[in-house]
C-alpha cells in the first residue's frame, strides 16, 4: 500500500513493493516451518555480519 501511495514521490517504488512481497514471504515460511526460517535467519545474519551480502546503491534524489 505504501508503494502505491508513495509512487509519485519516489523512482524505485517497485522495490519497496518488491520488499514488501518478500517480507510477507518470509512472515509464511517462517510461520509454516520454523526450523527453516531460524536457518535462514542464522543465514542472513552471518552473511551481513561478514560482509558477504552485495551493497546495493543508495539513491537519494
Amino acid at each position: 500500500m505504501a508503494a502505491i501511495r508513495l509512487g509519485k514521490a519516489i523512482e524505485s517504488e517497485w522495490m519497496l513493493a518488491a520488499g514488501g512481497l518478500a517480507s510477507i514471504a518470509f512472515g509464511a515460511i517462517v510461520f509454516f516451518a520454523p526450523e527453516a526460517g531460524a536457518l535462514a535467519t542464522v543465514w542472513l545474519i552471518s552473511m551481513y555480519a561478514t560482509g558477504a551480502l552485495p551493497r546495493l546503491p543508495l539513491v537519494l534524489s
